[in-house]
């Protein structure tokens, strides 16, 4: 006696809503398309990958003629990215990713007494910006956190590699002074924070971290001016992720390797250098010159 198979079938916009589950090995047809799905007992059919069979495999044919088509034109160039906002690792848009470690001069009096500054923060990138006269602003994303007297490197605007202050600020922007030459606008503009010195004299200063920010600082160079005393007190800020070291107390006070050298001769002097208990953060180099102009170099 014959008998007679009849498999489950259905057309596809059906078998799609209904979505059954076919039981292991349940073949399923398409009526309108003439594909196949078997089931597996758990998957729904939308699950299911189409029944593909493998045929016999023909002889090869010849290779072809190899051959390189003509080089089509050049396309154009895509849309400039916008800024990023600022996350953990700092604004990042797109454009070139420059060194966080920059050298930089944070006291002259003109005459015998500079302070240069080496320090590493997070360089801000891939920002537009534009400049009217001497007025520069930086749309540096979200949140930068800069303060209208606080300093930053700028980078590839209408100057690179400046050391200015901030002289305004909105939520998005801000804004610093630089010579009215070179570009107007761009879109690959970039920043890093950095530290600034107050209360400069030949007899010490004071090193001021930005209000928020991951500035480490690493060394400083000071020529000391002409004297008219012996020693010189660097008072350093207190943080060990914005600042030169915690500096707390005596334990986690992170003072500086010192080397003085005259500015008129370049010879090597001696100099001794005090920690002090009740301030930690204060580093006092004594045993100079009490006239001569000294070079003290710093180094954390």
């Amino acid at each position: 006696m014959a008998f007679r198979i009849q498999i489950r079938r259905d057309t596809e916009s059906q078998w799609a809503i209904n979505n059954p589950v076919l039981l292991l090995a349940e073949m399923g047809y398409e009526t309108d398309t003439n594909k196949a799905k078997f089931g597996n007992g758990v998957d729904p059919w939308n699950d299911l990958e189409y029944f593909a069979p493998v045929g016999n495999s023909g002889p090869t044919g010849p290779t072809g003629p190899s051959g390189v088509g003509p080089t089509g034109p050049a396309g154009s160039p895509g849309a400039t990215g916008s800024a990023g906002e600022r996350g953990a690792t700092g604004v990042v848009g797109t454009g070139i990713n420059y060194n966080p470690v920059s050298r930089y001069k944070a006291y002259d009096n003109l005459s015998d007494s500079q302070i240069w500054m080496v320090s590493s923060s997070t360089v801000y990138y891939g920002l537009v910006w534009t400049r009217t006269t001497t007025n520069l602003v930086i749309t540096g994303g979200t949140g930068h956190g800069l303060v209208v007297g606080e300093y930053v490197i700028i980078r590839n605007c209408n100057v690179d590699n400046v050391w200015v202050p901030v002289t305004a600020t909105t939520g998005t922007t801000f804004t610093v002074t630089v010579p009215n030459s070179g570009g107007f606008s761009g879109v690959e503009g970039a920043y890093s924070k950095a530290f600034k010195t107050s209360s400069e004299s030949s007899s010490g200063c004071t090193v001021n971290a930005p209000a928020s920010g991951d500035c480490q600082l690493l060394s400083m160079l000071v020529s000391t001016g002409s004297r008219s005393g012996s020693s010189y007190a660097l008072d350093l800020p207190q943080s060990s992720t914005n600042g030169a070291g915690l500096n707390t107390n005596i334990l986690n006070s992170y003072f500086p390797i010192i080397r003085a050298q005259l500015v008129s001769s370049g010879s090597i002097v001696s100099a001794a250098m005090t920690l002090s208990v009740g301030n930690p953060s204060v580093f006092t180099v004594s045993s100079l010159s009490s006239s001569l102009n000294t070079l003290i170099r710093f180094d954390f």
